[in-house]
Formats: C-alpha cells, structure tokens, sequence
C-alpha cells in the first residue's frame, strides 16, 4: 500500500526543511511527499525546491497567492498518486515509523476511513512539554450527541482514504477545517479511529499555518497535555 505525504506550507522557512526531512527518513518507503507551498514570501519555497531537486519523491507546487490551509490540502489530495494520505504539518517531525505502523493499521482494519494517533507535543526549540492521546468512540459519540467523542483527533498525526474523503466533498474553507471534514465523514458512516501509539513531534507556538491558535485549540489539548507519557502508556495496557 503506497502513501502520499500531504504537506502544507505557509512562510515556514525555518522549520520546513526539519519537516520534510522527517518524512524522507521514514522506514516505510512506499510514499510520495506533495508540499504545496500556499504562497510563502519568506524564502521558505527556496527551501522546499533544495529538497524537491535532490528526491525524486517530493513533488512541489507553489501558490500564487496565500489561499489558506483547506484550499491547500485539497491541491494535495487533486495531485495525489495514492489513495492513502498522510497528513503532515510543516513545522512538525515525523517519528520514523509513523507511515508504516498507520498503513499497517488501515491494512488490518479495511472498515476504517481515518486512523490518528498520538504525538508528543513541542515547543518553538524542540522540547517536549506535553503529549496528546486522544481517544474516539465513534458511536456513543454520534449517539449521544458528543461531537467531542469523534472531532477531537490530531490532523497532522492523520492517514486517510483519499476516495471516502472526496466523496464527502474534500476541505471546505471554513475555520477548524479539520473538525469540519471529521464531522462530514462520520455523520455519513465512515469510521475514525485512534491508533495508540506516538508518530510525530508536533510544534506548539504563537502563529500556525491553521487559522486557529492555542486558545481556539483548548479543548482538545486542556485533556490531551494534561497527560503525562505514563499516562499515555496506561492506555496501551
């Protein structure tokens, strides 16, 4: 099972090399890497052509003008060869397993359209202060009106099936797109589910190529950063 690697990129000169280099170093080769480079000013598609000439595997394509970030992922999903998609951030890190343990995951559990998983959360530096683990349970979540139960996974540490989100209609340009695609899908019957193992670094800061910062993300990492890695790991148990 091949994978495209989604990544969206807005002036993120000094953290996107880190990130595409991530994903280059993943033990699962079967991928290939889309960044679209949503109209960066910052020398950041400078940084993105370095890489785009030495792998063959990275394709890139620069917009114009800055089109935000659910415009973005639906270039990548126009432009993907593969019907899996990985989800990818540009200031974050890719553990080295992540793509193979998510397809092995999709592989075993053909009936799930979205798989996410945990991620250790990072300052602007690269420190860890905190985890995010979170959980869904799809049908008490759609049966007793908790949207909180299905919408609060983590995009970037996401792999999905390009055909069932297309059919819902792909990203629509609203705020909190992610959340919004999640809630489309599961209303329409397909499954989300949580793969509870750690795949990716993800960067916490002051801005985001999300049109969402930290107080609008509260929710979700009130509960998930609150947890220590010992309490991820009771999880697992």
């Amino acid at each position: 099972m091949s994978v495209t690697v989604v990544m969206a990129t807005y002036n993120r000169r000094d953290y996107v090399g880190d990130a595409i280099e991530s994903v280059l170093r993943q033990r699962y080769s079967g991928f290939e890497l889309i960044i679209v480079d949503d109209g960066s000013v910052d020398g950041t598609r400078d940084v993105i052509e370095h890489y785009a000439r030495q792998d063959d595997r990275i394709r890139a394509v620069h917009h114009k003008e800055n089109k935000g970030l659910a415009e973005a992922c639906n270039t990548g999903l126009a432009l993907a060869r593969h019907d899996l998609i990985a989800r990818h951030d540009d200031d974050d890190l890719m553990l080295p397993d992540r793509l193979g343990q998510q397809v092995e995951f999709l592989r075993m559990h053909p009936e799930v359209s979205v798989v996410s998983s945990w991620v250790h959360l990072i300052d602007e530096a690269g420190g860890i202060i905190g985890h995010s683990c979170p959980k869904v349970d799809l049908d008490r979540g759609i049966a007793q009106r908790i949207p909180t139960l299905f919408l609060e996974i983590i995009h970037p540490a996401s792999m999905y099936r390009r055909s069932d989100v297309l059919k819902v209609g792909g990203y629509r340009p609203v705020k909190l797109e992610d959340r919004d695609l999640w809630g489309r899908l599961a209303t329409s019957g397909y499954r989300i589910a949580v793969h509870p193992q750690f795949v990716a670094l993800h960067r916490r800061h002051s801005s985001s190529l999300m049109p969402r910062s930290l107080k609008s993300f509260s929710n979700s990492a009130t509960l998930s950063t609150a947890m220590s890695s010992e309490g991820c790991r009771e999880m697992t148990r």
